[in-house]
């Protein structure tokens, strides 16, 4: 049996083990099975079970669970484990005398990973434990590197915000199913990046970019979209954005804090143009066309404001 390795501390860890049966001579062949390869726990039904979960902050690798027990027998265990998102993803095995097909059937309905009939032979137990949990931790891995991959997928590699893509397709989203609200759509542009890139570098340029990012998730709250769609342009939706004269004083407070705030400790200063939905578009591209209009109307009025497409 593999175990974890902490890397920092360079302490091999076990996996944990939980075993919950009523019989204390069944937990202590369990446990005697195991306990070379396992950090085992024990409790003596369901509702201990919870309880240990709870202690060890439902940080345990693999359930195996009798089902004929007192307080909280090991079916009603598998009812509340299902409907709980902190164990319900935690692999259990059941160990049953019943070996009738329509109580595998509901066995497997309730998310058993696999069972065990009784009498059983420890070294069948010992490897259909091993082969769940090793089970387990494949698909654990490849769900955290299919997430990861999402992660990239949907971020701008520089900054770290969404990128154009999954920019559009969230505002899409919402476009279409809150037809009956006014939302704002900010396009926001550095103004002469161009020369910043040619005096200081790209490198450098770069870093402006980065900190910009950080500068509009300080500016607006969780619920707005924020991403990079591409170069020095940017875009912040706002969903349910407020009426027309306050969404124009958001725009230009933003302007002031960038020029307040000094980037890479040079003077960056930004344009913004804004378009409201559905006034200006119901779309994602008639929203983001105007809204880009609304841009370099603010650019050609000397830069470092906000406008508000007409």
């Amino acid at each position: 049996m593999e175990e974890k390795q902490n890397i920092g501390q360079q302490v091999a860890q076990k996996y944990k083990l939980l075993i919950v049966d009523d019989t204390p001579m069944n937990r202590g062949l369990l446990r005697r099975i195991f306990e070379d390869s396992y950090t085992v726990m024990e409790a003596e039904n369901g509702e201990e079970a919870f309880r240990v979960l709870e202690e060890n902050h439902y940080e345990v690798d693999i359930i195996l669970l009798d089902l004929l027990m007192p307080v909280m027998d090991g079916t009603e265990f598998l009812l509340k484990k299902r409907n709980d998102p902190k164990v319900e993803n935690i692999p259990t095995v059941v160990i049953t005398s019943v070996e009738s097909v329509d109580q595998q059937v509901k066995l497997l309905e309730l998310g058993v990973s696999d069972y065990i009939h009784k009498p059983f032979h420890n070294s069948v137990v010992k490897i259909r434990v091993d082969n769940v949990l090793h089970a387990s931790l494949r698909y654990n891995q490849v769900v955290k590197a299919y997430s990861e991959a999402m992660e990239i997928a949907q971020t701008d590699s520089l900054t770290g915000i969404y990128n154009r893509a999954t920019t559009q397709k969230l505002i899409e989203n919402i476009l279409q199913l809150e037809v009956s609200h006014t939302h704002a759509l900010f396009m926001i542009d550095v103004d002469n990046f161009k020369l910043i890139n040619d005096n200081y570098g790209h490198i450098y340029g770069d870093k402006i970019l980065k900190e910009l990012a950080e500068a509009l998730k300080t500016s607006f709250g969780e619920n707005e979209i924020i991403g990079r769609m591409g170069g020095d342009e940017f875009a912040v939706f706002i969903p349910q954005a407020q009426r027309h004269g306050e969404v124009l004083q958001l725009g230009t407070k933003l302007c002031d804090y960038l020029t307040a705030r000094k980037i890479q400790g040079i003077q960056v200063n930004c344009s913004v143009g804004v378009a409201l939905a559905p006034k200006h578009g119901s779309g994602f591209q008639q929203l983001y066309k105007n809204a880009d209009k609304a841009l370099y109307m603010a650019k050609s009025l000397g830069k470092n404001r906000c406008c508000i497409y007409q």
